[in-house]
């Protein structure tokens, strides 16, 4: 249970505001397969009406991870030279309707911008960055938003704990004893843990 007051319950809010913009024949993309992305990818294909559930990582076990947790189709960010060409490949030629970042660096950004479609919604969940540089005419011309979504309500964490309740969403989680605190702090800076480590006392 310890993951679902943060990891679990930030893109849970983030995905209940924009599901009305998805369904069948939508897409929804999830950037950074850690704490957070592994739980958006499961709410995507929850909450998603059928839409196409496609995540993007940098490492084949998160993303491995994130095919387990439900998703359609996973990019590995390192292995492709143009992440335009192969959203555009799965999307036949429309772009992603949705993107959650669970990162929220300006390269994540950067890339959310290129495969965002006509009219789409890019929802800001990760704080790794600090500033964010968005083309005016493309964001004109296409007219799609960027919006920011941080953590949630009481309400929302009961109905995360509901969810895992039924068995609907499942915490890939690490244990660490007390004293590998340190150990998972390396890690956890190293990108090394997949899902989120826990401190068991």
């Amino acid at each position: 249970m310890a993951p679902l007051t943060d990891a679990g319950l930030t893109p849970y809010r983030a995905i209940k505001k924009i599901k009305n913009l998805l369904g069948p024949g939508k897409s929804i993309a999830v950037f950074g397969i850690g704490g957070l992305g592994s739980y958006g990818v499961q709410y995507a294909s929850i909450l998603g009406g059928g839409s196409t559930v496609i995540s993007m990582d940098r490492s084949d076990e998160k993303l491995e991870l994130a095919h387990n947790c439900g998703s359609d189709y996973v990019i590995n960010l390192k292995k492709i030279s143009n992440i335009k060409d192969e959203v555009m490949r799965i999307t036949a030629g429309k772009g992603i309707d949705v993107v959650i970042d669970c990162v929220g660096a300006e390269s994540t950004i950067s890339d959310s911008i290129r495969v965002i479609s006509k009219g789409g919604t890019i929802v800001v969940v990760g704080i790794f960055g600090s500033l964010m540089k968005i083309p005016v005419a493309p964001l004109v011309i296409n007219e799609y938003k960027i919006m920011g979504s941080i953590w949630g309500n009481y309400n929302e964490l009961c109905e995360v704990i509901g969810l895992q309740n039924q068995g609907k969403i499942k915490s890939n989680i690490r244990k660490f004893k007390l004293d590998e605190i340190n150990q998972a702090i390396d890690l956890l800076k190293q990108g090394q843990i997949v899902g989120r480590g826990v401190i068991i006392p």
